[in-house]
């Protein structure tokens, strides 16, 4: 048996020029870039991925030898923190033009509902208020961030050896073994477009809930003959 496990933390910080995926984006305020700092859209603060494989032994009774030796069983679980979410107003508050604008943030201690399951709402609109009309909001740029990120794959495989140069191989892979709703969300705009996502816009009646998650549970078989 072999395993492994490694576990990344970071912290990546910076101006949305060049660290984000909003490229009409602007500064906000002409006379203070500092306003739009924040975290990087790649930020994740935590990474952790743990796999190991197991393989059985050769046993010396031949039934056993038969139907047990050589199957080996693989796994993979993976980890990390939330994507940061820029939270906007999805209209010209600011009546400026600019895209992107963020909203004023009224109930620090209250951002999060603590859900994260399907149609749930993870983030409290009551939190989030649009500026009055005319001025900035006081949100922080990527000052949010959405659900964590896990997944459990495993894999079942065993080789038959038929001659000295020939073998048949059966595999069996399971992705999402736990078929669990993993929450996932597209919190960035597309680049080439000023419309805002429903799930950062506070203006939009679906604001802050889970409407999408990760793939469920797929299974996949295999046989490989070798020779």
């Amino acid at each position: 048996m072999s395993m492994n496990a490694n576990w990344t933390w970071s912290h990546c910080t910076g101006y949305f020029q060049g660290f984000n995926t909003k490229t009409d984006q602007t500064v906000t305020v002409p006379d203070n870039p500092l306003f739009d700092r924040g975290d990087c859209d790649t930020d994740r603060r935590h990474v952790v991925n743990v796999s190991a494989v197991a393989q059985l032994p050769r046993f010396s009774n031949n039934s056993l030898r038969t139907v047990i030796t050589g199957w080996q069983l693989a796994g993979i679980y993976r980890f990390s923190s939330g994507t940061p979410l820029a939270i906007q107003d999805g209209t010209d508050r600011e009546l400026t033009g600019i895209n992107h604008q963020r909203p004023n943030l009224v109930f620090p201690d209250q951002i999060y509902t603590g859900k994260s399951c399907a149609a749930c709402q993870y983030l409290n609109p009551a939190a989030f208020a649009p500026q009055p009309l005319g001025t900035v909001g006081n949100l922080g740029w990527n000052s949010i961030v959405g659900p964590r990120f896990w997944g459990l794959d495993m894999a079942l495989s065993r080789n038959f050896q038929i001659r000295e140069k020939q073998s048949v191989q059966f595999r069996a892979d399971a992705f999402n073994l736990t078929n669990s709703f993993i929450p996932s969300i597209t919190p960035t705009a597309n680049p080439i477009s000023s419309a805002v996502p429903a799930f950062v816009n506070v203006s939009n009646n679906l604001f802050g809930q889970i409407l999408s998650a990760q793939p469920t549970r797929k299974l996949q078989f295999a046989l490989k003959y070798t020779f």
